[in-house]
């Protein structure tokens, strides 16, 4: 794995908005990570590497919840639109 080419993708998908490659590659440079694997460079390369690999972390970890929150904001909009839907149809039968 290139964590560097992967840090980049996952944050152009992030602000895309392709939650579910964005999730794939937080996913994947996680377990590159946690398994020991170098991490990308996260701002100066003369900062310490543990900065880079807990900096990392964190922002793979904010991709799994930010794709979490979309779901769930979607998921919500979807039942808000059904009710009004149901709503109007009772409406309109009286």
């Amino acid at each position: 794995m290139d964590p560097h080419a992967t840090w980049k993708q996952m944050q152009e998908e992030l602000m895309a908005e392709n939650w579910e490659t964005a999730i794939e590659l937080a996913e994947a440079l996680l377990e590159w990570i946690d398994g020991n694997g170098s991490p990308p460079l996260v701002g100066s390369k003369d900062l310490p590497y543990g900065w880079h690999r807990e900096l990392a972390r964190a922002g793979a970890r904010y991709v799994l919840i930010a794709a979490g929150f979309e779901k769930i904001d979607a998921e919500a909009e979807v039942e808000e639109q059904t009710a009004r839907e149901s709503t109007e149809a009772d409406d309109d039968a009286s």
